[in-house]
């Protein structure tokens, strides 16, 4: 999953209920999804299989990120082609 770090704070505490306007602010700045990768360092790419997702549209698809930056301990790449229009940049790094 991944989460805009200026997500609201429900005023209910309950998921479930709320508001509209927070719902809203939540579902653009969140997106979750699984499946499998492969990184090819030489072409610096890594492609996703999107096995599921928030996104029900993305279930199945295959996309490439281009790698900025891999090294043992940390991963770092880039979706210039976002829903949004503009630029995410995505940094995994190895639990120690």
């Amino acid at each position: 999953m991944l989460a805009g770090a200026d997500l609201p704070q429900i005023a209910s505490n309950n998921p479930t209920t709320s508001t509209p306007e927070e719902a809203k602010a939540i579902a653009r700045g969140t997106i979750g999804y699984f499946g499998t990768y492969a990184v090819d360092e030489e072409a610096k790419i890594i492609t996703l299989r999107i096995e599921a997702s928030s996104f029900p549209n993305q279930v199945g698809s295959v996309q490439k990120r281009t790698i900025t930056s891999l090294t043992k301990d940390e991963l770092k790449y880039q979706n210039t082609t976002a829903r949004s229009g503009g630029q995410i940049h995505y940094v995994w790094k190895r639990d120690k």
